[in-house]
């Protein structure tokens, strides 16, 4: 179950171009009521139910397990386990979900998906990979768009997995003591240490964290670049800049940690 919520969590985020993998949840049902499945669960034909979907959140969707015996398939098919996913009519981050799940459960099995009411195109047989590209052609995908939106914007946050809701609270820190140390630079003329010493301290943390991809570190590059050059400017408005410019040589170190190094 932990494998099938990681990859479903991640061809939604590919799906839906998030910055952090969704944490989802399995829930099997017994005596008529959902339970949060363990991580180690193993599903089969003895549970033919599942619910997956947002950890803590309505709106899961119904995963159906069946075994097809010797004798009763299709001509040019294998007996075996099959899945059905149901994500509802009319939903349109069910369907998103619903999705994720079928690349994700593809993707495990490297196997294909069928689409036997041709929902997405004219194939019957999808990849993963094609039935990703499907959904984001399809007239309903920026409904889901919105509805992905509104959703996250609103989301608890243990929604999010705790290394990626981490790496998201350190990044607003981040902002909220840019500001107050770059306003007191600007409004005052002074250089706090404290909070120079917190950002940094804040910068370490997210360089070293396990969640630093590529458009985060673009990102944080940005931002250390504005910061260089608005310390840089300001220093030739200090009576002393000394201060300053021992802070832009410390920007620079870190910016060169990461890889650019400035002149």
């Amino acid at each position: 179950m932990e494998e099938l919520c990681y990859h479903s969590g991640q061809a939604l985020m590919e799906t839906l171009g998030l910055t952090h993998i969704p944490d989802f949840q399995v829930e099997v049902i017994e005596d008529g009521k959902p339970f949060a499945a363990e991580k180690e669960f193993i599903c089969g034909t003895q549970c033919p139910l599942l619910l997956i979907g947002f950890r803590d959140m309505e709106g899961k969707v119904k995963v159906l397990l069946y075994d097809v015996p010797l004798g009763t398939v299709a001509p040019g098919e294998d007996p075996g386990l099959r899945t059905s996913i149901l994500a509802g009519e009319g939903e349109p981050l069910k369907l998103a979900i619903g999705s994720s799940v079928a690349m994700g459960l593809a993707r495990l099995q490297d196997s294909s998906i069928r689409d036997n009411n041709l929902f997405f195109g004219s194939s019957p047989e999808l990849s993963p990979e094609e039935l990703r590209r499907a959904l984001r052609q399809h007239g309903l995908f920026r409904d889901i768009q919105e509805a992905a939106k509104k959703m996250f914007f609103r989301t608890p946050l243990s929604a999010f997995e705790p290394e990626a809701l981490r790496a998201l609270q350190i990044e607003e820190q981040i902002d909220k003591v840019m500001v107050d140390m770059l306003g007191l630079i600007k409004v005052s003329r002074r250089v706090d240490g404290k909070l120079f010493g917190k950002f940094y301290g804040l910068l370490d943390e997210v360089i070293s964290g396990g969640k630093m991809d590529e458009e985060r570190k673009g990102n944080l590059m940005g931002l250390l670049l504005l910061i260089h050059e608005y310390l840089s400017e300001e220093a030739k408005r200090f009576t002393d800049p000394k201060p300053l410019h021992e802070e832009v040589a410390r920007i620079k170190g870190k910016m060169k940690a990461m890889g650019l190094e400035l002149p």
